[in-house]
C-alpha cells in the first residue's frame, strides 16, 4: 500500500525492539521500560498472566503512543504516512487519529495463526518464542496472547467506529489493498 501510494512506512514493530527501548524512561513510559529492561523481555511478557498480559499491553500502547508523537512532530505536516503494526488498542489510537484514517485489517484465526508459522517477516517472533524453555507451551501461550489481542482489537474497533475490513483466502490482495485504500483516502 506505501509503494502503490507514495506513503512512507512507519514500522512500530522494528521501532519497539529497535529505536524505543532506548528512548524510554522509567518517568515517562513504565509499562515499556519495565518490559525492556527484563533479563529476557519476551519470557517476562510470556510470563504474564492474560488477564495482566492485557492490562500491560493497554499501557503499552498507550506509552508507544507517546513515542510516535514525539517522531511524527518531526516530520513535515503534510507527508503521508502508512504506521503498520502494533498498535493494539485502537480505542486509545482513535483518541488521537482521526477514525477514518483507521483501519482494522481482519482475517481468519486459520490465517493468522498460518502467517506466525509460515510468514518469513514473522520469522523472528517465533524464533524468539521457541528460544524459551518449554518451546511447546511457550508457542501455545503466544498464539493465546495473541488472540486475546485480537479480540481486543476488534471489539475496540467496533466499539469506536473503526472500520473493519476482512480478508480470507478468496480476497484477491490488491482488490483488498484498493478498497482500504479507498476507504482511508
Amino acid at each position: 500500500m506505501a509503494e502503490a501510494y507514495g506513503f512512507a512506512i512507519y514500522d512500530i514493530y522494528d521501532r519497539t525492539f529497535n529505536a524505543y527501548p532506548d528512548r524510554c524512561t522509567f518517568e515517562r513510559h513504565p509499562a515499556l521500560k519495565t518490559w525492556f529492561s527484563a533479563p529476557d523481555p519476551f519470557a517476562w511478557m510470556l510470563a504474564l498472566a492474560p488477564e495482566d498480559f492485557l492490562a500491560f499491553n493497554r499501557a503499552a500502547n498507550a506509552e508507544t503512543l507517546d513515542l510516535l508523537v514525539d517522531d511524527l512532530a518531526q516530520m513535515a505536516p503534510s507527508e503521508a504516512l502508512l504506521v503498520d503494526g502494533g498498535m493494539t488498542n485502537p480505542a486509545l489510537l482513535a483518541q488521537v487519529v482521526p477514525r477514518r484514517h483507521i483501519a482494522c485489517l481482519k482475517t481468519t484465526p486459520a490465517l493468522s495463526r498460518l502467517a506466525w508459522e509460515e510468514s518469513p517477516d514473522r520469522r523472528s517472533m517465533k524464533d524468539l518464542v521457541f528460544q524459551q524453555p518449554n518451546p511447546d507451551a511457550a508457542w501455545k501461550k503466544f498464539l493465546l496472547l495473541d488472540r486475546l489481542m485480537t479480540k481486543t482489537i476488534l471489539r475496540e474497533s467496533q466499539e469506536c467506529g473503526i472500520r473493519i475490513f476482512q480478508r480470507d483466502r478468496r480476497t484477491n490482495a490488491e482488490e483488498f489493498l484498493q478498497k482500504i485504500a479507498h476507504y482511508i483516502l
